[in-house]
């Protein structure tokens, strides 16, 4: 590099000397070059020279993000899966240096909603399918930025998928999530109260047949001895 240059890495900008011209070089624009900037000179008496503030703006605009007003998980991926005869409500929104201007269209139909905000009232299977937000620069048509969902109905047999959890309320999230746990805990409780009982009567009748004990035979039973005057259990 000429050792009249000057490397700002961090702002990624280059300052160098061209014949007495001092030249501001900015490779690589982003939006944090934004701002004022002015040009600073010393001359051989010590006076300061400082030119006008020069404010560069800049205009730009970034990925398209759709988020589901009745979900609380936040931005939507590819698809989004709703049960019929439900309502949906997509918010279109996008980072830029202006508001953009929003729209609407669904594949194969030639309608244009211009708005960030499209909702559909008790969805039928007939509403599937693939919804578009373009998001267009108010003064530079130019730039241009698109986001695509998939919209898949399901009946109300086939109602239960991840999404269709994450778009209930939280107290219903909060029972679909406790009511499982309770009954497992209610499952292990019971288990860890048959096993020992189970256990210990089977090391009781083991005790038993160890000490040649044998079970009494009562008269009247099906496997009774006939006898006319013995009352008491006759021990095989």
């Amino acid at each position: 590099m000429n050792p009249h240059d000057l490397r700002c890495w961090f702002y990624d900008i280059t300052v160098n000397d061209d014949n007495g011209r001092l030249l501001l070089t900015i490779s690589d624009i982003q939006s944090w070059h934004a701002g004022p900037y002015r040009c600073t000179s010393l001359n051989a008496t010590d006076n300061t020279t400082i030119s006008d503030e020069l404010d560069l703006q800049m205009e730009y605009l970034h990925k398209v993000f759709v988020s589901n007003s009745n979900s609380w998980c936040g931005t939507v991926g590819d698809s989004i899966s709703v049960l019929e005869d439900d309502s949906l409500q997509l918010q279109c929104s996008a980072d830029a240096s202006q508001t953009p201007h929003y729209e609407w269209i669904r594949e194969g139909d030639d309608w244009i909603l211009p708005s960030g905000s499209l909702t559909i009232y008790k969805v039928t299977q007939e509403q599937a399918g693939t919804y578009t937000c373009q998001a267009h620069h108010p003064t530079l048509p130019q730039l241009t930025k698109s986001k695509s969902i998939r919209l898949l109905v399901e009946s109300p047999k086939r109602s239960f998928s991840f999404e269709s959890v994450l778009s209930l309320s939280t107290p219903m999230l909060a029972l679909a999530v406790a009511l499982p746990a309770v009954l497992l805990l209610l499952l292990i409780l019971v288990f860890a109260f048959l096993i020992p009982r189970h256990r210990a009567a089977a090391l009781k009748k083991m005790a038993l047949e160890e000490s040649g004990q044998r079970t009494p035979i009562y008269k009247g039973s099906l496997d009774s001895v006939p006898s006319v005057t013995d009352t008491q259990p006759l021990v095989m």
